[in-house]
């Protein structure tokens, strides 16, 4: 009996934790890809985020590596040689809530949209690149004041891309 009320309580605490407030749609809405310059490429890709039942701190901070930082992480990649390595420098902006030690601090049942904004170096009449958000984390914190890490799940990501053609 006791094993079954823990086997309960820890797949409801699961629940909470991957699924809270889902009422609010959180996804990719917008991306564009801009040349700049002969060498410089603009990236930008909006999303939305927010729940219902908890507040929300979106990083302000990006990051290319795989280091496990509370930042967005993204990748570019030259579909035609996947080895090469593509210098750039993204930031995560909105108008809609105010910066907090590094994150947007979203009230309960607030939603926002963000902007990625990444500039690459690519170089002109070069095309197939393919920018790719890799990682989204953000923090939830209940009314309680417990704060969860979170991330989009995996599944979610596949709409966080934005591709360079000719």
């Amino acid at each position: 009996m006791k094993i079954q009320h823990l086997l309960s309580g820890t797949i409801v605490a699961t629940l909470l934790l991957v699924a809270p407030g889902t009422s609010l749609a959180n996804k990719a809405t917008e991306t564009t890809v801009t040349r700049l310059s002969d060498s410089h490429v603009l990236y930008t890709m909006t999303f939305d985020l927010g729940f219902l039942n908890r507040a929300t701190y979106v990083p302000f901070v990006t990051n290319t590596s795989n280091e496990n930082l509370p930042s967005l992480q993204f990748s570019i990649e030259n579909l035609e040689n996947p080895d090469e390595v593509v210098s750039a420098l993204g930031i995560v902006l909105t108008d809609e809530t105010d910066l907090v030690n590094n994150y947007y601090a979203l009230p309960y049942g607030d939603r926002a949209s963000f902007t990625l904004n990444v500039i690459a170096a690519i170089p002109k009449n070069q095309a197939d690149y393919k920018l790719t958000v890799n990682k989204l984390p953000y923090l939830l914190e209940t009314k309680e004041k417990t704060v969860a890490q979170a991330s989009f799940p995996q599944d979610q990501m596949a709409n966080f891309t934005a591709t360079l053609t000719q």
